[in-house]
């Protein structure tokens, strides 16, 4: 019976270690979960600009070998769609860079 008793009484305090370790880091779980939303928002909001620029540079290239007659020079796939991914691709790496980094710092309690 003494056996059992010392079981459970280490299962309790291990779960109540468990438990309490997770409480102290779930700031920074939600800290980390915020910088990724805010990253991925601004990556979107990057991309849509970017979009809509390179697709307005895109326009004026077109009128200009249009009218000089260079329709060779004109691009098979307009560039605007790979820029922007690009770009949103490159945010969101750093987001989660940022986001690893907020996790892992050290002046968090804990």
């Amino acid at each position: 019976m003494n056996d059992h008793e010392s079981l459970l009484t280490s299962l309790s305090q291990s779960f109540n270690s468990m438990l309490i370790n997770f409480v102290d880091y779930l700031p920074r779980i939600l800290a980390a979960l915020l910088v990724l939303v805010i990253g991925w928002l601004i990556a979107k909001m990057i991309r849509t600009l970017v979009i809509r620029l390179v697709n307005q540079l895109d326009r004026l290239w077109q009128k200009m070998v249009m009218n000089k007659g260079l329709v060779s020079l004109q691009p098979r796939h307009p560039p605007a769609r790979f820029v922007g991914e690009i770009l949103f691709w490159m945010i969101c790496c750093c987001s989660c860079r940022r986001s690893v980094s907020t996790m892992s710092a050290r002046n968090w309690p804990g």
